[in-house]
């Protein structure tokens, strides 16, 4: 979080919800929640259970929280033996919201080692991708095709 950050977040309106995708996007939650204590915290299947030190206001599931009810769709996509992410659609601007399971990167971030294994991920370029060891992950591709 930083000052740059926080008023560009703000910029767009008051902020009443912090959302954690996954169960990787927990690390930062603190702070969020400390710059907007009056915001709801929402955490993705299984973080609550993970990290009970942060209070929780509801745990994500297949249908979406009222207060975004009429704006968001949203998807529980399991599957992965590393990996549950709720994914969002936003109707009116019919944006697609990942978190992990599709990255992309700018050719300019493809250095070294760390490089060299993004593009074989097939995240660096124009055109988003779930990541090679992501996709490795998912052992039960039935579960992740019933995402919807």
């Amino acid at each position: 979080m930083t000052k740059e950050l926080a008023g560009a977040v703000e910029t767009l309106g008051p902020v009443s919800h912090i959302v954690s995708p996954n169960k990787l996007h927990h690390l930062f939650l603190p702070e969020w929640k400390q710059h907007w204590p009056d915001a709801r915290l929402y955490a993705p299947p299984g973080l609550a259970r993970k990290k009970k030190q942060l209070h929780f206001n509801a745990e994500l599931g297949e249908s979406p929280d009222g207060a975004w009810l009429s704006d968001f769709d949203q998807a529980v996509f399991r599957g992965s033996f590393a990996l549950v992410e709720v994914v969002f659609f936003h109707r009116a601007s019919r944006t697609a919201i990942f978190g992990d399971l599709i990255q992309r990167f700018p050719e300019s971030a493809a250095m070294g080692f760390k490089g060299l294994m993004m593009l074989l991920g097939h995240i660096v370029g124009p055109h988003g991708s779930t990541p090679g060891d992501w996709r490795l992950s998912f052992l039960s591709r039935d579960l992740a095709r019933a995402a919807r």
